[in-house]
């Protein structure tokens, strides 16, 4: 029983890892005129929710989001937010698709290894190297304060993880997600120990989550099961309650897959209360798998559903939107000057607007007045018969002219 109710969250990681793919896949489909029409067209950017948390100082002090970051990016903020005060880090545990990748990269290791995998790093070195992604965090929120620019997009193994056969992805990019699936074979979920910004957000939040993993002291047998069995090598056996800033909520150590004693290990809460005679009491809720699976998959897709409803859901630029400008395009030229953003696959012709171009700059260079602003350079090189790396060129070559 343990066994079926552990394959739980591998389901729902899969669900999502699919889920994102279809989409991403969906906006190249739909450039070509291929698209899916119950699915909605993103680029990789627009659905990651760590794109608004680094699009926070921009719109806060210009009304503007980050290049290629749109309102879909806030709504998963919000949503991600929600879910890890209420439960810790679990988007890191059920939903990331790069987590995913690495923890099922780790199998092999440890079939390699066996009881050695996972224990290279001596504790020591282990824990100095955990604040790691605390650095990042600040590097990577500081440089896109300063340039408006997702410059974490050059090492991003998350962005290489859904777009590296493209050719629009850094080589850096690519190299970080070898090396991080690499080490997979050594350590579990290496990024997410070390390197991940936004599981450094995710975690300082989860110390205020409602919920959390919590011992009952005075059934558990000593057996350091729990401790074993943790992707993050958190030594759960001297916690009573497991609010640790790597913890990823994967249940791993709970009752259900590796505590032998009945209810020794719970995800759960223990809210107050009082009665009608003013007596102060208290009652305690337990999360199980199941129930948590299906309260991230309301939280998420609904919220997105509902946002959508709403219209607070684009995937998009917004014309007339935040930091509206010239044309009527978010504007995120600094100065009014032209500066170059290095074209990519996934440039659109309103980044091009927002790069400072015209639309004659741009009729002149394709020798076409017509073009769709939210069409992709790439997807109309494809359609129209041109060379995207010649176009680019001559594109960039203008973007650089002051």
């Amino acid at each position: 029983m343990k066994k079926k109710r552990f394959q739980i969250r591998t389901m729902v990681q899969i669900f999502f890892l699919l889920l994102i793919a279809l989409i991403v896949t969906n906006k190249e489909l739909a450039g070509s005129g291929q698209g899916l029409p119950f699915l909605p067209e993103a680029s990789i950017h627009a659905v990651c929710p760590f794109g608004g948390v680094v699009s926070i100082y921009q719109f806060v002090t210009e009304g503007s989001y980050v290049h290629r970051i749109h309102d879909s990016s806030f709504v998963l903020m919000f949503l991600v937010l929600i879910l890890t005060l209420l439960f810790g880090a679990v988007f890191c545990g059920w939903v990331c698709p790069l987590g995913s990748v690495q923890e099922w990269v780790s199998k092999g290791g440890k079939k390699l290894f066996g009881k050695k995998y996972n224990n290279f790093v001596p504790a020591k070195i282990d824990r100095s190297l955990r604040y790691l992604r605390y650095g990042v965090l600040i590097w990577v929120l500081y440089a896109t304060a300063n340039t408006a620019q997702l410059v974490f997009k050059s090492v991003d193994p998350y962005y290489a993880l859904f777009r590296f056969w493209t050719g629009e992805v850094a080589v850096s990019a690519i190299i970080t997600l070898i090396l991080v699936l690499l080490a997979s074979l050594w350590i579990e979920r290496p990024w997410c120990k070390y390197f991940c910004p936004f599981g450094a957000v995710l975690g300082l939040i989860s110390k205020i989550s409602l919920f959390s993993l919590k011992r009952d002291s005075g059934i558990c047998i000593n057996c350091k099961n729990c401790d074993r069995v943790c992707p993050m090598n958190i030594e759960i056996s001297r916690l009573n309650s497991v609010r640790h800033t790597n913890c990823i909520g994967c249940l791993n150590c709970s009752s259900e897959r590796a505590c032998p004693v009945k209810e020794g290990f719970l995800l759960s809460a223990k809210l107050k209360a009082v009665n009608r005679v003013g007596e102060q009491g208290g009652y305690k809720i337990k999360i199980k798998s199941m129930t948590l699976a299906i309260i991230i998959i309301i939280v998420l897709i609904g919220g997105i559903f509902s946002a959508q409803v709403a219209g607070l859901w684009h995937t998009k630029g917004q014309p007339g939107g935040p930091g509206s400008g010239k044309g009527g395009y978010a504007q995120q030229v600094t100065g009014g000057e032209k500066e170059s953003r290095n074209i990519d696959g996934e440039t659109t012709f309103e980044d091009l607007l927002n790069m400072g171009l015209t639309e004659k700059d741009i009729a002149d260079v394709l020798g076409d007045e017509m073009f769709d602003p939210l069409l992709t350079v790439k997807s109309y090189c494809e359609n129209k018969g041109l060379r995207f790396g010649q176009v680019r060129k001559s594109l960039d070559a203008l973007i650089a002219t002051d």
